[in-house]
């Protein structure tokens, strides 16, 4: 028996939207949600946990479980409270280890709206300006 959460995190491109069968779906592709997790969709992550749990095995569902459990025990409580309603609203078969952690990585790395245009407007008034608009800042210090 082998059991391992990578297994679990490389989320595999469909390559047959049409077919039901796991291995005739999904094509050799992975994206591991570790490390390229804005490359992938908070559906693609649903599609790939509901095909993957009734489908890839005992092995698969335990390790998805054990990862699962290592995540929420490993987690403060604020990124918890953050996606329990997102996580806690899932149908069970879309629940599990990669889920949980694509709704971790999300919460934690979120930019909202209002963020993404603050840092646009300041980056804009910078280009526009230069530094010595900016009160308090040093062009000697911000050169370096």
């Amino acid at each position: 028996m082998g059991y391992d959460f990578l297994q679990i995190v490389l989320v595999r491109k469909v390559s047959n939207q049409s077919a039901t069968a796991l291995w005739e779906k999904y094509g050799d592709e992975t994206i591991n949600l570790f490390e390229d997790w804005t490359h992938l969709t908070l559906q693609q992550i649903k599609q790939w946990q509901s095909d993957d749990n009734p489908q890839a095995g005992g092995e698969n569902r335990r390790s998805s479980a054990w990862l699962l459990a290592f995540l929420r025990n490993s987690c403060t409580q604020d990124p918890k409270d953050g996606i329990k309603d997102s996580f806690e609203a899932l149908e069970p078969f879309k629940k599990g280890g990669a889920m949980y952690l694509y709704l971790i990585i999300s919460h934690m790395f979120q930019m909202t709206t209002d963020v993404v245009a603050s840092l646009k407007s300041v980056i804009t008034r910078f280009g526009r300006d230069g530094i010595a608009k900016f009160k308090g800042k040093n062009f000697f210090l911000a050169r370096e």
